[in-house]
């Protein structure tokens, strides 16, 4: 099987050999190279005649096909070896790092502490006095991400909403005044 697999197109090492489901199936020889280039071909082999039944060649997929295996690969660490690992590493540790930083920045700022703390969190509202094109390039970068991993765009479009109405909510009425602290206080 493998050698009429390789009289075909597979031309790597890794290999993984399926044995037909039933009498009326074929042998399947497929590549299992992850890393780069990536070497995935797959062919049927009829077992009696050890002709080909069946072929699928990488170089023939089209782009979104690639990009998902190439996609899984990266994600899964396998792409580029040990410096996609190391790569995916710092990835998960800067994430655990920010995770804990935006708790610890909860912490400080937290209502049952009276005012007390660092600061005041900023003020509300820096996209209204950012550039046009500035605003544009926040709404496309977000867009992007939503349309390329919509779990996160869900997650962010409830955020937005969220945000959106509890400004809405905590905004001074039309006859109040907005008052400062005094350096005093």
């Amino acid at each position: 099987m493998l050698a009429a697999g390789q009289a075909v197109s597979i031309d790597t090492g890794l290999v993984e050999i399926l044995p037909p489901a039933d009498a009326d199936s074929a042998w399947v020889v497929q590549e299992i190279q992850r890393s780069y280039p990536t070497q995935v071909d797959v062919v049927a082999v009829d077992g009696a005649t050890l002709e080909i039944v069946d072929r699928s060649d990488f170089a023939e997929q089209d782009l979104a096909a690639k990009l998902t295996r190439w996609g899984i690969d990266l994600h899964m660490g396998t792409m580029f070896g040990l410096v996609n690992q190391i790569v995916l590493f710092l990835i998960a540790a800067t994430l655990v790092a920010m995770i804990l930083w935006g708790y610890a920045m909860w912490w400080q700022r937290r209502p049952t502490r009276g005012g007390r703390g660092p600061g005041r969190a900023p003020r509300r509202g820096p996209l209204r006095r950012a550039p046009w094109w500035g605003v544009a390039l926040v709404l496309l970068v977000a867009l992007g991400l939503g349309m390329m991993l919509p779990l996160m765009g869900v997650t962010l479009a409830a955020f937005v909403l969220v945000d959106t109405v509890v400004g809405w909510v905590r905004r001074p009425s039309a006859g109040e005044g907005v008052t400062t602290r005094s350096a005093a206080s």
